[in-house]
């Protein structure tokens, strides 16, 4: 049985009109690097900027390498789904855990759709509350004359902290967000504490 809440800030900027943006790109959540892994460098762009705000041109070249480019779309009705797996684990000295699920995201021109399952697992140690999370980050056209790449969209749905010392703990979130999105960046996580530690697993995307 999904455990079901919702803490949602969303926010967006002026719809893009007459802009067509083409498929492409990995996972938004696809980490490796020898320095700096994707997911760290779209952390630091993401805490960065607030919605409505012009990228640096460096920023938006790293945003158009590493974020996810949606397929073409060509009309209000047209939305585009992107699906996706995800995975992750960790452990440490309180914990053995991992994470999966699903994401999707349809993404139209302004009316976009976003619903994830996630479930954190406990391989060691005794749990009492758990939390999955899952931000998303969206960027596009900006500013009077649009030519300009800027974030136009972030917000972070949660299941809050639950008590339960079950092996694994499994959330659904369903939350549609208006916003011009040409490229996107999701970040799904699972988190478990207990009176021995806490642990927080952040997951990897591949698309179905």
């Amino acid at each position: 049985m999904f455990a079901k809440k919702s803490l949602l800030s969303i926010v967006a900027t002026a719809l893009l009109l007459g802009v067509s943006v083409t498929g492409g790109g990995m996972s938004p959540v696809f980490a490796t690097s020898v320095q700096q892994s994707p997911q760290q460098i779209m952390r630091i762009i993401g805490d960065k900027y607030q919605v409505g705000e012009v990228l640096s041109d460096k920023d938006a070249e790293l945003v158009k390498k590493y974020a996810f480019q949606p397929n073409q779309v060509k009309t209000l009705a047209d939305a585009q789904p992107d699906n996706w797996t995800v995975t992750g684990s960790n452990s440490n000295t309180a914990f053995n855990a991992f994470m999966s699920g699903t994401v999707y995201v349809g993404l139209n021109l302004w009316e976009n759709n976003f619903r994830a399952d996630l479930t954190t697992y406990v391989q060691k140690g005794t749990p009492t509350h758990y939390q999955n999370s899952i931000q998303l980050e969206a960027y596009g056209l900006v500013g009077a004359g649009g030519t300009k790449i800027g974030k136009t969209a972030e917000f972070e749905v949660s299941s809050g902290w639950t008590p339960s010392n079950k092996l694994q703990y499994s959330s659904t979130f369903d939350q549609p967000f208006n916003a011009s999105v040409a490229y996107y960046y999701i970040t799904p996580k699972g988190a478990v504490k207990g009176a021995a530690g806490s642990i927080e697993i952040v997951g990897v995307g591949k698309k179905k």
